[in-house]
């Protein structure tokens, strides 16, 4: 008898999904999202995927996508670990639950709610975090579909549905501060190339911040200068390009990352009643800076000595 073919539409997916019952899919029609956004488990991070799946199988069914006009090729919507593991581990074929009727951006929607839901959020890159975060504040934000989706994404995951504002919502469910959220949500507004920067450490965060509110044009002008210098820029620099952003061009970006920082002066407080205990009354400014640049050398020579 052959084996019945289970597959969730859209409308099947916002209504219950306990009932269905997985199907295996040899590993070879599996294929990875396009321009998967999350980077894949490597090193001790898969080993331990690995054996896991060789003790106890894949216990949770990958989430697949039948794209339109595509023939025995499956897209990869939630799971690319457990199918990396799985071919490390040997195995011939996963468990699968298979989707339909999906726009590219439902599909972008249902990869990036389901690793933020199944990765803990320390787990992501900086650039991840972003991409993630957008889509999900988006589709949060809006009305609609994309909003029910969302909510279904998380029954699939067993995260409980919740009311409340969207930036709220979207703090509650990753731990993190709302300034930290808007932070993230300014970092997806930066090139790829300068979200590469950060992941690797030659940018910081709030560098990053203050560089995605320049205008893409103007984000290209100071990529191009930091990959030609290899130079690293700080905080207050990133904030003076933002000031100039208008008047922004290769001279001003080169004059803000190689001006010499004016030097910082200590400031040094003497009370009236240590002056007046070594002094006389009235003695001038003059003479009591040159004493104590005289007892200050003599002390420094006596420890020399």
């Amino acid at each position: 008898m052959p084996r019945q073919r289970i597959s969730l539409g859209y409308d099947e997916m916002l209504g219950s999904t306990s009932n269905t019952i997985p199907i295996e899919l040899p590993l070879e029609k599996l294929v990875s999202f396009p321009n998967h956004p999350f980077k894949p488990y490597t090193a001790e991070r898969l080993k331990q995927l690995v054996g896991s799946v060789k003790l106890h199988g894949i216990l949770e069914p990958v989430l697949v996508w039948k794209r339109p006009k595509t023939r025995d090729v499956y897209t990869i919507l939630s799971g690319h670990n457990r199918v990396n593991a799985a071919k490390e581990a040997g195995l011939s074929a996963v468990p699968v639950r298979m989707m339909e009727q999906l726009s590219e951006a439902e599909a972008m929607l249902i990869v990036t709610e389901t690793n933020l839901h199944q990765r803990s959020f320390t787990d992501l890159t900086h650039s991840e975090r972003a991409i993630a975060i957008h889509a999900h504040y988006e589709a949060v934000k809006a009305h609609g579909k994309n909003r029910k989706l969302v909510e279904a994404i998380g029954q699939l995951c067993r995260i409980p549905s919740g009311n409340g504002r969207s930036i709220e919502k979207t703090c509650m469910e990753f731990g993190a501060s709302q300034g930290a959220i808007a932070r993230y949500l300014r970092i997806y507004a930066l090139l790829p190339q300068l979200r590469e920067l950060l992941d690797s450490g030659k940018l910081s965060l709030r560098a990053g911040v203050e560089l995605s509110w320049l205008a893409e044009e103007k984000q290209q002008l100071v990529l191009d200068k930091l990959m030609q210098t290899g130079k690293k820029i700080t905080e207050q620099q990133a904030k003076q390009l933002r000031e100039v952003s208008e008047q922004l061009d290769t001279a001003r970006i080169e004059k803000i990352l190689y001006e010499c920082a004016t030097p910082q002066l200590y400031k040094l407080s003497v009370t009236k009643e240590l002056i007046t205990r070594y002094f006389p009354e009235k003695t001038n400014r003059k003479e009591v800076a040159a004493t104590i640049e005289k007892a200050l050398a003599a002390y420094f020579e006596a420890r020399v000595i």
